[in-house]
């Protein structure tokens, strides 16, 4: 393992729970995989025959070389000939320390490809101040919209007469200035070159418009609410607004939990008759709303999990939603707005022995059908895998038949219209040592280095992977190697159960003790004994006394190794061994001061 000396570890999201409490399985490097670090796990993109995989690069002028991270939704065009990926993450690029340290390559992105002969082309890069996830086509396929996070907008942009892709007018205003619920105003916080922005800003995330293209909905995650426009393309009114939460609508039910932090939004049907479904992170249900002259809550939906993004069937009568923490996927009827079913989506059942089913952490994140709608895909976020859903099922009804291994930390899954080829964006790479980076906090010779660009979230790089949709027998093949990739196993060792049996015996009480931005070398790279290395000791003997004598009186924990880009992943990731899906998809955005 590299030990370096940034704000946490590169670090794994493969790791579900369940394989960090199993051991005795070891994965080895092979040609074409890479191995994540601190967690022994590894991602094989290329194993699917025929597959490609390429870094996002945004053609930035003066910075050739510089690539995006964070690829979070994909979306294709109504003629199925065009794919948009959006990125919503860190993405910022500096150039100097001081107040205004951002450079002006400092943007998230629409990457716009041709995917008319099945193999992706990139076209254009459209750059977005902020995002959060919500992207969607026009039915016209002239234009698309894209929420612009605290921006508190959406960006609508048009297809030109020569056939480039921009924004010509203003954004649609969501007209959220007293800001997003909670504690208001705003107050940056000098952190070197980070600015902690105190205060709930505003946040436009999800976005859906409806077939005929005359109604646009947008998810207000930070309000709590819905914004509907009406008139379509060139024509859209001023939006209306809904709280989600039942006390705002019916004060018998003030108090009442509902509707918070909205994320995604589906539209059914057209006109005075269309239905939004909008999916609540926090209190877990579905609210479904009338889209009236006066659009009215008119159910709520409870789920068993974090409800992510959504798709509806052609016929709109199915509603499928990703639920993070259940590991699951609900299956809605639309004409009753009842769940039909639940479909576990971790893995086959084969793969996963049943005395760990009982473990959760695959972070499903998104969910799409098939064209000809007889499988869903779905993105299992810390599992760097496609699970591959057979639906009508006539034996055991609809499950997982297979895994297809991804990139770092899948996040959404199109196909070409005639269903033949898979495309796959994800969020992360492996990064590795950044020695020209120095966190803000140190002794007088400790210097900020932000400017290096090599801040752990910067480091971290989104893919695009097109694969042609594999068949049973490869199906088979690529599951075992999702198998091998993620350590699915629950042999242990001899020598393993004699070590803990052991520890159970003789250990009544653990004090353990976290310390905030800090590598083991920074702080005991200096100690006498243990696999430290003195010439990364930043904060030594001289600066802590007192954990070097705790180190030497008690245990030096040398060789273990944390895993996180942050502390705001870290902290669930040392206290529980995994991030939600929630986070690992908010962090990027706060550390890059873009709101939440």
């Amino acid at each position: 393992m590299t030990r370096t000396t940034h704000r946490g570890f590169s670090r794994s999201t493969a790791g579900l729970t369940l394989a960090l409490v199993v051991s005795g399985v070891s994965a080895h490097a092979q040609p074409g995989v890479q191995m994540l670090p601190n967690m022994g796990q590894q991602i094989t993109p290329l194993a699917p025959q025929g597959s490609r995989f390429v870094p996002m690069n945004p053609d930035l002028p003066g910075n050739p070389a510089w690539l995006a991270g964070q690829a979070v939704t994909t979306v294709e065009s109504p003629d199925h000939k065009t794919l948009l990926v959006l990125t919503s993450g860190y993405n910022r690029v500096y150039k100097a320390a001081g107040p205004a340290p951002y450079g002006p390559d400092s943007n998230e992105y629409v990457f716009i490809y041709d995917i008319s002969t099945h193999t992706p082309i990139k076209k254009q890069v459209v750059k977005i101040p902020n995002s959060y996830s919500g992207v969607a086509f026009d039915p016209s396929g002239a234009a698309f919209y894209v929420s612009g996070g605290s921006d508190d907008n959406v960006h609508i942009i048009t297809l030109g007469a020569d056939g480039a892709w921009a924004e010509p007018g203003p954004a649609l205003a969501l007209g959220h200035a007293a800001g997003g619920n909670g504690l208001n105003g705003r107050s940056d916080v000098g952190q070197g070159s980070i600015n902690l922005q105190v205060g709930v800003k505003p946040c436009a995330a999800g976005v859906a418009i409806s077939n005929d293209g005359q109604t646009l909905v947008v998810a207000n995650y930070y309000n709590d609410s819905i914004t509907v426009f009406n008139g379509g393309l060139g024509n859209w009114s001023t939006g209306v607004e809904l709280d989600l939460r039942p006390g705002k609508s019916s004060a018998s039910q003030a108090g009442t939990p509902g509707g918070e932090y909205p994320f995604w939004v589906v539209v059914k049907g057209n006109g005075s008759s269309a239905t939004a479904y909008a999916s609540s992170i926090r209190d877990r249900e579905i609210v479904a709303v009338s889209l009236s002259e006066a659009p009215a809550v008119t159910a709520r939906i409870r789920v068993k999990g974090q409800p992510n993004k959504m798709t509806l069937n052609a016929a709109q009568s199915l509603l499928y939603v990703a639920e993070d923490q259940s590991d699951t996927i609900d299956v809605i009827d639309t004409s009753n707005n009842a769940i039909l079913e639940t479909i576990a989506i971790m893995a086959p059942a084969s793969v996963v022995p049943s005395s760990l089913a009982q473990y959760t952490g695959a972070n499903p994140n998104s969910v799409t059908l098939a064209p000809d709608e007889t499988q869903l895909y779905v993105t299992n976020g810390n599992l760097n895998a496609v699970a591959v859903v057979a639906l009508g099922g006539t034996n055991s009804g609809d499950r997982v038949v297979g895994l297809i291994p991804t990139g770092w930390y899948p996040n959404s899954v199109s196909f070409s219209g005639d269903g033949a080829s898979v495309y796959v964006v994800n969020g992360k790479s492996p990064t590795g040592p950044n020695p020209g980076f120095r966190y803000s906090y140190g002794p007088p010779t400790h210097k900020n280095g932000f400017e290096a660009n090599e801040y752990n979230p910067q480091l971290i790089k989104a893919g695009l992977q097109s694969i042609p949709r594999p068949g049973a027998a490869q199906l088979t093949t690529l599951t075992a190697q999702v198998a091998v990739n993620n350590r699915f196993s629950d042999t242990e060792s001899a020598h393993d159960a004699a070590v803990m049996s052991a520890v159970r015996h003789g250990v009544s009480h653990v004090i353990y003790i976290i310390k905030e931005n800090r590598t083991y070398d920074q702080i005991l790279g200096d100690l006498e004994i243990g696999n430290g290395d003195p010439d990364l000791a930043e904060f030594g003997q001289a600066y802590t006394p007192n954990l070097h004598n705790l180190a030497r009186r008690f245990v030096t924990l040398d060789n273990f190794y944390d895993t996180a880009e942050v502390s705001n992943d870290g902290w669930p990731w040392t206290t529980s061994a995994r991030a939600p899906e929630v986070i690992e998809r908010q962090f990027p955005v706060a550390y890059a001061g873009r709101g939440l």
